[in-house]
């Protein structure tokens, strides 16, 4: 189910471009990036990370296959998993390339 007219939740604001390189061309969708830092301990060793990940409308990534080359902001990512959320947004998990 979506709720409302979610290019008004995508329009004006702060949000990002993502730049999918698919074989018939490039795909532009915008949405929210972020790349949260966290650390996480494996025994006594800490791991310090980010996870980066893309919010949009779901119907703008449809059809995007894993392993996917994106860019975001200039750096470079691969499409790990498409995950809707079921109100008609998707986050885009993303690895670092």
């Amino acid at each position: 189910m979506t709720y409302g007219n979610l290019d008004v939740f995508f329009s004006g604001l702060d949000n990002t471009e993502i730049l999918f390189s698919l074989p018939t061309g490039t795909k532009i969708v915008r949405g929210y990036f972020d790349n949260a830092f966290f650390d996480s301990a494996v025994g006594e060793v800490v791991l310090d990370s980010t996870q980066p990940r893309f919010q949009c409308k779901e119907s703008d990534v449809a059809g995007i296959p894993r392993e996917t080359p994106c860019k975001v902001e200039g750096k470079n990512y691969t499409v790990m998993e498409i995950q809707p959320d079921g109100t008609g947004l998707a986050t885009v998990t993303l690895a670092h390339e």
